[in-house]
């Protein structure tokens, strides 16, 4: 650079720009973190810091100090952290207890969205049942004194009703885990609900953790008077959490002789569940029913699944006191019952033995049930699936059923038991259940052949294309109607059970069977034509994210 060209620089303009600079980002500095806020209340930034106070609280309060749950205060910068899917901007700049909470809620609910929660709080009167037993629980403790346990937090809603209709009794919430998120979540209900009071406790860690010690600081002063189970705690299966293990520590040696429990009982009751026919919807589906076969016990909402039906007539199986020792019920973590399972007279094919559960309250008052006879609760029904077999109306069959304490089995006799057969495909059972069974999947064949008659009505020949056709039973569904089909599917697996299909019903002349991704196949090549009838048989709940809007886009222009 010349001396002519240094020169020209004005040096000023950029001095002024870098000050500039500098009180834009000075303005924009965030106000520096406060610890407390006007109140005295500690301002938590990470979850390190809610951890830390959490632990502080409850050691004060071992220490017999008065410190109630909503001693903490969270700060708009923590809610703001955890990235809450709203407007931020919409929030006041100032600290907000509400905000903040409603955010570490809503972390905890990520951490839950999996589970049963939302289920048990949207679905059934497992909410309702609860608080109509825990309002008869002061009555029963009056004669009493001791804690009232509540085991799980699960919904959180038994802790939130304890806290609430108990108000004579100590509260002790277990958590039945050791996760800091799980266990803050009972306190933070609390204060959002007003419900707090000094004699309200988060026991942090496993039911069987619970000693009773009146010297010891982290055990109970003496036996408790009642214990609530959270719902979540029997899941669909009842024992498959392990609630027998923690309810027979808690009679030995946490609660008193003749506690107050909610629920108090439990009985469990079987069937066998098949299908009337071999068919679905006009189309032979018998050698799928191999499919249905899976090594151990399935969750099912068989009110879902119209197609699958209890061919025998519930029968009682084991009986469980969770308050009392009972000899009538034999062994508590042990048991084995001998079945005679009597078909209906309409008969059917025997896919598997379902499974459900009854609680009660100690006078036998009904609490929950999962009975799909019912309607639909939070959790369904457990399902151990057979080697399918056809059962003519009016026969026997001869089973039997164990249980060690956390799952129940049951074994089909001779000359019904037969050795299961593992599908060689290796495909997950939900490929070929959701076209099976669910409803969706009937409303799917009906607007097919809707859309076939309408083209044969107008004298043209129907062709349709099917993009992700499954197991192959809409296209032999399309075909029974008079059409000419093509489906595609990308799984190999599911296109080779798909061609297996066409043959069984005798429309290989009919179907084209083509494997690959639909973007990737191209008529001439691996399809015969062009269709005028185009099916999408894939939905997910958000509609979009299985990419339907590309593959339709790349099939209106390539493949109809």
């Amino acid at each position: 650079m010349s001396s002519a060209d240094k020169a020209s620089v004005d040096y000023a303009k950029f001095d002024s720009t870098v000050e500039a600079v500098e009180r834009e980002e000075e303005a924009n500095k965030p106000p520096e973190r406060r610890e407390y806020d006007e109140k005295g209340n500690k301002l938590c930034y990470s979850n390190e810091d809610v951890h830390k106070v959490f632990m502080d609280m409850q050691e004060k309060q071992s220490e017999g100090a008065n410190v109630p749950h909503d001693g903490v205060l969270f700060s708009y910068d923590m809610a703001a952290q955890l990235v809450l899917e709203t407007d931020h901007a919409s929030w006041a700049d100032s600290t907000s207890p509400l905000n903040a909470l409603v955010c570490l809620l809503s972390q905890i609910s990520q951490g839950l969205a999996q589970s049963s929660q939302f289920a048990l709080l949207n679905t059934g009167n497992t909410l309702a049942a609860y608080e109509r037993a825990i309002k008869r629980m002061p009555e029963l403790l009056q004669a009493k004194q001791g804690a009232v346990l509540v085991v799980g937090v699960g919904t959180c809603v038994p802790s939130l009703l304890s806290a609430k209709y108990l108000s004579e009794s100590e509260v002790i919430i277990v958590t039945q885990s050791m996760d800091e998120i799980c266990s803050m979540m009972p306190p933070m209900l609390l204060q959002l609900n007003q419900l707090t009071r000094q004699t309200i406790r988060t026991f942090r860690g496993s039911a069987t953790m619970l000693t009773v010690d009146p010297e010891s600081d982290h055990a109970l002063p003496a036996r408790a008077a009642g214990c609530v189970l959270d719902p979540d705690l029997f899941g669909f299966s009842l024992l498959g959490k392990g609630v027998l293990r923690e309810v027979l520590h808690l009679r030995e040696h946490v609660l008193q002789p003749d506690p107050v429990m909610v629920p108090a009982k439990a009985a469990v009751h079987a069937a066998l569940v098949g299908w009337r026919t071999g068919s679905v919807g006009g189309v032979d589906v018998s050698e799928l029913h191999r499919s249905f076969w899976h090594p151990g016990v399935e969750h099912v909402h068989l009110q879902d699944h119209p197609w699958m039906v209890l061919l025998t007539a519930p029968v009682p199986l084991f009986r469980f006191d969770f308050g009392h020792e009972d000899s009538a019920l034999g062994m508590p973590d042990l048991g084995f019952q001998e079945l005679k399972l009597e078909v209906d007279c309409e008969g059917g094919w025997v896919g598997g033995i379902a499974y459900w559960y009854t609680t009660t309250l100690a006078d036998g008052t009904p609490h929950l049930t999962n009975d799909p006879k019912e309607p639909k609760a939070g959790f369904g029904q457990a399902v151990q699936w057979v080697q399918c077999v056809p059962a003519e109306p009016g026969s026997v069959i001869a089973a039997s059923a164990e249980h060690n304490g956390t799952s129940i089995r049951f074994s089909l006799a001779p000359p019904y038991k037969l050795p299961a057969v593992v599908h060689s495909k290796q495909l997950p059972r939900q490929e070929l259940t959701k076209e099976l069974t669910s409803g969706f999947a009937g409303s799917m064949r009906t607007a097919v052949e809707r859309a076939v008659s309408a083209r044969l009505s107008q004298g043209e020949e129907p062709r349709v294309t099917i993009i992700q056709s499954g197991c192959g039973l809409l296209s032999v569904a399309a075909a029974n109607a008079g059409g000419q089909v093509v489906g595609m599917e990308r799984v190999s697996g599911l296109s080779e059970i798909a061609s297996e299909l066409t043959k069984q019903n005798k429309h290989s002349a009919a179907i084209t069977c083509a494997k690959g991704d639909s973007r990737q196949l191209s008529v001439g090549d691996q399809l015969p034509w062009r269709g005028n009838i185009l099916v999408f048989n894939e939905m997910d709940p958000g509609l979009l994210s299985s990419g339907i809007l590309a593959l339709i886009d790349h099939a209106w222009s390539k493949q109809v």
